[in-house]
């Protein structure tokens, strides 16, 4: 935890498996400002890009993933990083690349992505199954089941009890998640079996 004035703002770091330079810093859900990359950080943390300390900052849905230049070790500069960042996430002047990185529904939308890439998606995926966004309006997430799931009468609770909670740990604001097919059957048949006769 970091003291940004006078509050707490809980956050840790995370190593980057096979990316040395990469450090992910989990913060509290709707920390950050924006999703996707940085053109522009804040106080101490845009000096430290700007020093040639940092190479890039990019911005995930409960994290910043900062990686270092290449000449720079996490040894030497983590705790400064780690206080430049805290100061910075509570200050104006982030910069996105793009403004569709912007907004509540580019938020969610990442949240959403985020936990269909994890252990959530993971589940889905083990059983033949796949989740794909449809749209993400308004804290709304509509979503369809393809594979084995788009004909499962039980994607009601994969949706709810994993996809559901998941997306809200990271995003606590979302309003909604549907499925646009959930346990529709894909042409069922019907097989009528009747008593075998011996000739």
């Amino acid at each position: 935890m970091t003291r940004v004035g006078n509050a707490v703002l809980p956050m840790h770091p995370e190593t980057i498996a096979g990316d040395p330079q990469a450090v992910r810093w989990v913060l509290p859900p709707s920390s950050v400002p924006f999703v996707g990359p940085v053109r522009r950080a804040p106080g101490a943390l845009g000096e430290l890009v700007a020093a040639g300390v940092i190479r890039e900052i990019s911005c995930e849905s409960c994290a910043v993933l900062v990686r270092l230049a290449a000449d720079r070790s996490w040894r030497d500069v983590l705790p400064e990083v780690r206080d430049a960042l805290s100061a910075a996430i509570a200050e104006p002047g982030w910069q996105p690349y793009d403004e569709a990185q912007c907004g509540c529904d580019a938020l969610l939308t990442a949240a959403v992505h985020e936990v269909l890439a994890g252990p959530a998606g993971d589940y889905v995926r083990s059983h033949g199954g796949a989740v794909n966004v449809e749209s993400v309006v308004d804290g709304r997430v509509e979503v369809s089941f393809d594979g084995t799931c788009g004909h499962c009468p039980a994607t009601g609770i994969t949706l709810h009890d994993r996809l559901e909670v998941e997306v809200r740990r990271k995003y606590p604001a979302l309003e909604s998640i549907m499925a646009t097919n959930a346990g529709r059957p894909k042409g069922l048949q019907i097989f009528k079996i009747g008593r075998r006769r011996d000739c």
